[in-house]
């Protein structure tokens, strides 16, 4: 398997729950469809009008689409920062850092 190939599977795998791309193929379909629609009631200028309608609320969902995506990637990495060095943080003695099979709490998996 190639490199990019492995990349883009664990990036569609993270963005996947987040369900950002079902997001966007929404807006734009919904954009689509309002232009064609209001370009079809427009009695002159249809271009114009389907191209300022088109561009107006795709401009807004895209900068919509990116702060949410910011805002959850930061939020993520700021629980993965919160959650790693509590799960390692434990009440051992100093002891046990060194001599792991002789301290009281720790087991030995066989």
């Amino acid at each position: 398997m190639s490199i990019v190939a492995s990349i883009a599977r664990n990036d569609s795998r993270r963005g996947s729950p987040e369900r950002l791309l079902w997001l966007t193929v929404a807006v734009v379909v919904l954009a689509f469809g309002l232009a064609q629609f209001l370009a079809q009631v427009a009695i002159a200028e249809t271009m114009e009008i389907q191209a300022a309608l088109l561009a107006a609320p795709l401009r807004v969902a895209a900068v919509f689409i990116v702060a949410v995506f910011v805002i959850t990637s930061m939020v993520r990495e700021s629980n993965d920062k919160i959650t790693e060095p509590a799960a390692v943080a434990g009440r051992l003695p100093r002891s046990a850092y060194f001599f792991p099979e002789n301290s009281p709490g720790t087991r030995r998996w066989r």
